[in-house]
């Protein structure tokens, strides 16, 4: 086989183990979230089957130095990526029942380990089959590199250009597509494998994979695999993970029946109309601040597509004066902003239970504090547990975080969700009443809920961009959750 070949093996196969590695990211997050255990956990298993794979290349390409041997193993590959690309659905669908850690462990061991085992056993038979004992060093160097390259190439083209294009689904197939071509190129002169070739593109399905009914739209853009689904009564948009939404509407009602509405009380208690929502997602909460209090309304959302879908299928509007949306991310559109607010709105959750770690430190909240006008508040959404561990509890946490920036934060509980309404200025529950009956009886039920806070009592640790936990304690809810 000539050395040209070899080369372009060693391309195709480093291209496709960081297409492979970076597909398997958008993959599990509809089931176990966007986490630091979740990518740890698939990139440790990857390295893994490399290592395995390339011990075994070296032992078969001394023991059988031939092109053969390395075709079969290709082919074997290709045959496993084209059984993920129909099955993965599935096999994640029956996995996601399992938190983060173990969910991520067998799916990188079902799904990835194999082909990245029989791709790790390339290097070494490619080696052996272009180097002679006089050119040993500069084949290892030139495999090598070339595989390198096409790590490269594989990590832009998926990223960049691949995800955003295509969706996951069908980037998955052209990966195995990709290499049917490489094989087929090795064997060009022995068409056996041409008739197989064609069965196999034929089979392709390009319908993108739905993991549950009544979608009304899904795409995936750079950040996420966006959902739109229906209910008997109410809408929803979903991000990466199945069974969480970040915002529901009632098809007849303004109010949305769930702690969305609650976050109407941060209005109440500062005395102005200007409003910035930090994580606009479906815009359930622009739209409400817009009809209840005429609020002039600035939404930060880092996902164009997201945008789009609540234009499109939450009634937000393209056109209103009083309603800006920044496509951003919350803290670098902090950083970058001057304007200061009445309210300020934080709900920042990514896909399931999992929020960025750097907007729960003592540095975000006190940028946050920084956009506060004198009398302004901020409210922030925390999911947490009931029953977790005191030194695993999230809203202890992230309320202490809080408490070290703002002078009075106060708590108000909905179920499993948590507000955390944190106050430029010291306030005490007196100031708060006084706030709350100018409101009366025009937003009696929203006053009646606000009566509810207390105090909050700092008693966890502080997060600062240097020590934040935050994947470890989310894990000890969502196992909680699942129990």
């Amino acid at each position: 086989m000539k050395e040209a070949m070899l080369f372009f093996a060693a391309f195709v196969t480093g291209a496709l183990v960081m297409m492979l590695e970076i597909l398997g990211f958008r993959m599990f997050a509809p089931y176990f979230g966007y986490s630091i255990y979740v990518s740890g956990m698939l990139i440790g298993i990857v390295l893994m089957a490399l290592s395995i794979g390339a011990y075994l290349g070296g032992f078969l390409a001394d023991r059988k130095p031939e092109p053969r041997p390395l075709i079969e193993i290709l082919l074997i590959t290709d045959l496993y990526l084209f059984a993920i690309a129909y099955f993965y659905d599935r096999i994640l669908q029956w996995l996601g029942s399992l938190a983060a850690i173990p969910g991520s462990f067998w799916a990188s061991i079902i799904l990835f380990a194999p082909p990245m085992l029989l791709l790790g056993v390339v290097s070494p038979y490619l080696i052996k089959l272009a180097a002679s004992a006089q050119n040993i060093g500069m084949t290892v160097g030139k495999v090598t590199a070339v595989g390198t390259v096409g790590s490269i190439a594989g990590t832009f083209a998926v990223t960049f250009w691949l995800i955003p294009a295509l969706g996951t689904h069908t980037t998955l197939y052209l990966s195995a597509v990709i290499l049917l071509v490489l094989v087929l190129a090795m064997t060009f002169t022995k068409n056996k494998w041409y008739g197989l070739a064609l069965v196999l593109l034929l089979l392709f399905n390009p319908k993108p994979v739905q993991s549950e009914e009544n979608i009304l739209f899904q795409e995936e853009s750079a950040y996420n695999l966006v959902k739109v689904v229906e209910g008997p009564d109410k809408r929803y948009l979903k991000l990466n993970h199945r069974d969480v939404w970040q915002s529901v509407q009632d098809k007849t009602d303004l109010q949305s029946g769930y702690y969305y509405d609650l976050l109407n009380i941060a209005p109440l208690l500062a005395n102005g109309k200007d409003m910035l929502i930090l994580g606009f997602a479906g815009g359930v909460s622009a739209m409400q601040f817009r009809h209840l209090f005429n609020a002039n309304v600035d939404g930060v959302e880092i996902d164009p597509i997201v945008v789009e879908a609540a234009h499109r299928y939450f009634g937000v509007p393209r056109d209103d004066p009083q309603l800006r949306i920044f496509v951003d991310d919350a803290r670098p559109f902090l950083q970058k902003s001057v304007k200061r607010y009445d309210v300020i709105e934080i709900d920042l959750y990514q896909g399931g239970e999992y929020v960025p770690f750097y907007v729960l430190t003592k540095e975000f909240f006190a940028l946050v504090r920084s956009h506060l006008k004198p009398d302004g508040v901020a409210v922030m959404n925390l999911y947490s547990h009931p029953t977790a561990l005191p030194k695993a509890d999230m809203l202890s946490a992230v309320g202490s975080t809080m408490a070290a920036v703002f002078p009075s934060v106060y708590l108000l509980t909905a179920g499993e969700n948590h507000l955390l309404f944190a106050f430029a200025q010291s306030t005490d529950q007196t100031q708060i009443a006084n706030a709350l009956a100018r409101h009366q009886p025009e937003h009696a039920t929203l006053v009646d809920n606000a009566k509810r806070m207390s105090p909050f009592m700092p008693r966890g640790r502080v997060f600062t961009d240097d020590d934040a936990p935050v994947e470890q304690f989310t894990y000890n809810n969502q196992k909680l959750r699942l129990r």
